[in-house]
């Protein structure tokens, strides 16, 4: 009987470009592995990050910092809570700008940033260009939200 290290390690696949530990089993809708151990469903990210790095307190989350669903490569993953990890969602197919927390501003015609913490949004003026704005997003994203700021363009 093979142990949980072993199923890990028998259904990933190896990204040598990325580094990423691309999971092959069963894949749940959310696009996350899942494993069954003790007769229990569990996202495959979380048992790896148990398995080779440290337990994962009560009410943490597990982030991928490689923004890779299927990846279960310890050293992409970290503990967070549910608003940092919310944080580190790349921008959507939607977003016009091209930059996390930057929107056009229709009355004004500029481009306006806003920076969102404990469920706020907060203004940060408005700039003649998409890359002015985002520069002064990055800079607040960074004092606000240290390495979960997510830099992330498109």
């Amino acid at each position: 009987m093979m142990t949980t290290a072993e199923r890990i390690e028998s259904k990933i696949e190896r990204d040598p470009a990325t580094g990423c530990w691309l999971w092959q089993g069963h894949i749940n809708p959310g696009g996350y592995g899942r494993l069954c151990v003790n007769a229990q469903y569990i996202y495959a990210h979380r048992v790896s990050y148990e398995l080779f790095v440290a337990p994962i307190p009560a009410g943490m989350h597990i982030d991928h910092k490689c923004h890779v669903k299927k990846c279960v490569n310890p050293y992409h993953l970290r503990v967070c809570t549910d608003s940092e990890n919310s944080r580190n969602i790349p921008i959507t197919k939607r977003n016009k700008s091209g930059f996390k927390g930057v929107s056009w501003h229709t009355k004004r015609s500029k481009w306006r940033a806003t920076i969102r913490t404990l469920g706020k949004y907060s203004h940060l003026g408005y700039f003649d260009t998409p890359e002015e704005a985002y520069a002064v997003y990055c800079r607040e994203a960074i004092t606000r939200h240290g390495e979960f700021a997510n830099l992330g363009a498109a």
